[in-house]
C-alpha cells in the first residue's frame, strides 16, 4: 500500500539504525507554504491568544471543520497551539498524547539531536528523537512525533506480549548486530567468540534494565497472551521488524515500495499523517476565526 500525497510530503525516507529503532527521514523542500502561513500568524498575534481556547471558540472551530475533529482532539490542539518554542510545543504534545492512558508510567524520553533523519525512535535508549526541529512548521514536526509514537506503542506491544518480550527482542538485536559487525572492517581483526563476548558485555546491563521496563509495561496493561488476536499483531510486528526494509532518497523504487508497506511503517505513516492533516486545518479555522483580530 503506498502511502497518500500527504504524507508523501511529509516523509519518504526512513531507517533501521543498529537495533530496533525507526528512523523519520524527509525531503527537505515539504511544508514552505504551511510553515510561512504559521509564521505570519504567530507573529502577528496578540498576546491574550496565549491561553487556552474557550468553549465558544471551540465550538466555533468545531463549526468552522465542520465538526471533522473529535472535542478531545479540540482540547489538544488547543492546549500546543499557542506554545511559541517548538521543542516545548513538542513536550507538551507528548505529555498529552501519554499521560492518563498508562504509557506515562513507561514513558519515553523525548531528544531533539539533529541529523539527516527527521525522527526517530530509538529503543536502545528509549528515547523518541525529533531532529530538525526548527527547520519546519508546527504542522510537520507534530506529525513526526505522532509518527515515532506509533513505533514507540508497537514496540511495548512486542515487549508485554508472551513469546516476545526482552528476551526474543534481544536474541534478534544481537543476531542482527553480530551479523553486521562480521561484514564492518572495525571487527576483521576480532574472533566470532570476542565479538559475541564485546556485544554481551555492551548490552548485558541493558537487557536488565528492558526486563524492568518490560514489568512495568504488564502491571500497566496485563500481559499479551500469545494466542490472543493482539499477541498476533505482536507476533506480526515482530516479523515486520525482522523484514524491515532500510531506505533513504537514493533507494530504489522497489526498496521504498517494501518500505511503504511493512506494517510498522503503514501504521505509523496512517497515524501521522491524519495528525498532520488535522492539526493543520485547526490552524486554519483558528487564523479564519481570528483574522478581524489580527488587524
Amino acid at each position: 500500500m503506498k502511502v497518500n500525497d500527504t504524507t508523501k510530503k511529509i516523509a519518504i525516507s526512513t531507517a533501521i539504525a543498529g537495533s530496533f529503532g525507526v528512523l523519520y527521514g524527509g525531503v527537505r523542500s515539504v511544508s514552505k507554504s504551511m510553515g510561512k502561513l504559521e509564521k505570519e500568524f504567530m507573529k502577528n498575534i496578540k498576546p491574550e491568544y496565549f491561553s487556552y481556547l474557550n468553549s465558544d471558540e471551540i465550538l466555533s472551530v468545531q463549526k468552522l471543520l465542520n465538526k471533522g475533529l473529535s472535542t478531545e482532539e479540540l482540547n489538544m490542539f488547543s492546549r500546543i497551539w499557542k506554545i511559541p518554542d517548538k521543542k516545548q510545543f513538542l513536550k507538551e504534545a507528548l505529555d498529552i498524547y501519554l499521560d492518563g492512558t498508562g504509557y506515562e508510567h513507561i514513558k519515553p524520553g523525548l531528544t531533539f539531536e539533529n541529523s539527516q533523519n527527521d525522527g526517530g525512535w530509538l529503543w536502545s535508549n528509549f528515547n523518541i528523537n525529533i531532529s530538525n526541529v526548527e527547520n519546519y512548521s508546527k504542522v510537520r514536526i507534530l506529525s513526526v512525533l505522532r509518527h515515532e509514537i506509533e513505533h514507540y506503542k508497537q514496540f511495548v506491544t512486542m515487549l508485554r506480549t508472551e513469546g516476545i518480550g526482552t528476551d526474543e527482542i534481544f536474541d534478534f538485536e544481537m543476531k542482527d548486530m553480530f551479523n553486521k559487525a562480521k561484514k564492518s572492517d572495525h571487527f576483521k581483526d576480532m574472533s566470532d567468540e570476542e565479538i559475541k563476548n564485546l556485544l554481551n558485555f555492551h548490552y548485558g546491563q541493558l537487557k536488565e534494565i528492558f526486563y524492568l521496563r518490560q514489568q512495568i509495561a504488564e502491571l500497566s496493561f496485563g500481559k499479551i497472551p500469545a494466542n490472543s488476536p493482539e499477541g498476533q499483531k505482536a507476533r506480526d510486528y515482530f516479523e515486520a521488524n525482522k523484514n524491515y526494509v532500510r531506505v533513504n532518497i537514493f533507494s530504489s523504487d522497489e526498496d521504498v515500495a517494501k518500505y511503504e508497506g511493512n506494517l510498522l511503517e503503514k501504521e505509523a505513516f496512517a497515524v501521522g499523517g491524519d495528525t498532520a492533516e488535522k492539526y493543520r486545518k485547526f490552524i486554519l479555522a483558528l487564523i479564519e476565526n481570528k483574522k478581524s483580530n489580527l488587524q
